[in-house]
């Protein structure tokens, strides 16, 4: 966020404020994925949340992976692949069920005094390799 979805708090955190741009850079077994975030800016020193939703057309199951590449300021901070059901704080649960289905991510942002650009890149994979969703994450900090 995306070693896992929570490498954006550690990002993140090295900035004073910022307001987060997402967007889907892929999608597969998630249609019509939305990105939402109840923080209308996201500061050093304070708890963010986002949260990714859709329509989920094949279980999600133990084995599935996600893989998230972050840079700060262009420099390769974060290049990790994780279990997605098992990295800490993570809101999947093994399996999931398809249909309607919606997890939020609740990140702790460190203090941090120094300004930068956050880009977040998260591949969400199901065990066999393919593709669940794929979102970025930007801010300007």
């Amino acid at each position: 966020m995306l070693a896992r979805i929570v490498v954006i708090a550690a990002v993140v955190a090295v900035a004073l404020a910022g307001v987060p741009t997402f967007g889907i850079c892929g999608t597969g077994t998630l249609q019509n994925p939305v990105i939402t975030t109840s923080d209308a800016e996201w500061k050093a020193g304070t708890t963010v949340h986002f949260t990714i939703s859709g329509d989920l057309t094949s279980p999600i199951e133990s084995g599935s992976k996600l893989i998230n590449l972050a840079k700060f300021s262009g420099t390769v901070v974060e290049d990790t692949t994780q279990d997605l059901c098992s990295f800490p704080n993570t809101p999947f649960t093994c399996p999931t069920a398809a249909g309607v289905n919606s997890w939020t991510f609740s990140l702790d942002l460190p203090a941090i005094p120094f300004a930068g650009k956050l880009a977040s890149t998260s591949n969400f994979n199901n065990a066999d390799g393919s593709t669940i969703v794929c979102m970025t994450a930007d801010v300007q900090l």
